[in-house]
């Protein structure tokens, strides 16, 4: 009979131990897949930006000239 049990534990722990592994791997995937939204909302961010700069830096040199 304790066989039986030990092998049922380490039947348990070993799924367990499969599930927090695929879990872990979800987490990294997830996570890459956040950081790459974040690159690409930080690259469309920053190019709105330098249109924006652009933009005012054109006005300021048509009010000079004027």
């Amino acid at each position: 009979m304790e066989n039986t049990t030990l092998e049922k534990m380490q039947e348990i722990e070993q799924a367990a131990e499969e599930v927090l592994s695929e879990y872990d791997n979800q987490i990294t995937m997830l996570r890459d897949q956040q950081e790459e939204k974040l690159k690409s909302l930080s690259l469309a961010y920053d190019q709105e930006t330098a249109a924006t700069v652009q933009s005012l830096i054109e006005k300021k040199k048509r009010r000079l000239k004027a």
